[in-house]
């Protein structure tokens, strides 16, 4: 039952980004002449001009009403030029038939390419009205939408009728209780980080200065920053953690006067997709109670 209502909740979520203007989606439409005005983190949709494309008309055999998938790849795989590993392709609906469209991977796979060197990432491919995706299951909309149709219509009465909404807003309210929590903890580790949280148990055992300079970290550090790791040298004590604004770390910590000296280990590392930024800091401890 699960499976059937994510598969439904996928169409359905495929319907409203036909429906939905790229830019209202916070997608940025950008052709392949202004790939260079991608800026980091940004979500592209990259609009091919319609000369790009193979288009072809299918035919269906008189006794199908629905295309079949299995004779969709079949013919796909007749007119192509390309492998279907090397090709990306989508249909909709004629009269009498079906509109094919055929489109080679390689400028989606140097599209990609480019934006990732941006810090961007593309999510969606359109040329001439036909809309691709890059995924295994070739996402065939319009054979999705009209073999689920019933299927949504059960899913949103479910929806209007309550059933199931309680319980996901209960989960989500535990999510965000639980989540605050973390955001308040000493050391802002994050849930399931074994090695930080005990080093952190080890450390908080010990009496007098680490304790201290433990209670100092967690109040220096930004709140959108939190540790995965921990650990006590002789001279002082070395982190590692993710955090939006790695510029910030080290004035933060430089002026609690419990830490001597504070210096990163390393380069900040970006990841492109959640925005987050990975540090690695070495201080050293000052006169401790």
């Amino acid at each position: 039952m699960l499976a059937w209502l994510l598969g439904a909740s996928e169409v359905l979520a495929l319907a409203l980004a036909d429906l939905i203007p790229a830019r209202a989606r916070g997608v940025v439409a950008l052709t392949p002449d202004t790939l260079a005005q991608a800026q980091a983190g940004q979500r592209v949709h990259l609009v091919l001009a319609a000369d790009s494309l193979l288009q072809h008309r299918l035919d269906l055999p008189d006794t199908a009403r629905t295309p079949n998938p299995a004779w969709l790849s079949t013919r796909v795989e007749a007119v192509s030029p390309w492998e279907l590993s090397a090709c990306l392709w989508d249909t909709r609906p004629a009269a009498g038939g079906l509109d094919l469209a055929i489109l080679p991977l390689s400028p989606v796979v140097e599209a990609e390419r480019l934006l990732t060197l941006q810090g961007a990432r593309l999510v969606e491919v359109s040329a001439a009205r036909y809309w691709f995706r890059r995924d295994t299951a070739q996402l065939r909309r319009w054979r999705d939408r009209l073999a689920l149709t019933a299927g949504l219509m059960t899913v949103l009465a479910l929806g209007l009728a309550g059933v199931g909404v309680q319980a996901f807003w209960q989960a989500q309210d535990r999510a965000a209780v639980s989540l605050s929590a973390l955001e308040k903890s000493a050391a802002r580790l994050k849930e399931g980080a074994g090695p930080a949280q005990a080093a952190l148990a080890l450390l908080q055992r010990k009496s007098g200065g680490f304790g201290l300079a433990l209670s100092h970290l967690a109040q220096a550090l930004p709140q959108d920053s939190y540790l995965t790791t921990l650990s006590a040298t002789p001279q002082g004590i070395d982190i590692s953690g993710q955090t939006l604004t790695p510029e910030g770390i080290i004035p933060a910590l430089s002026a609690d006067p419990v830490f001597a000296t504070v210096n990163f280990a390393g380069p900040a590392a970006h990841d492109p997709v959640s925005g987050s930024y990975s540090f690695a800091i070495h201080a050293t401890l000052g006169n401790l109670p």
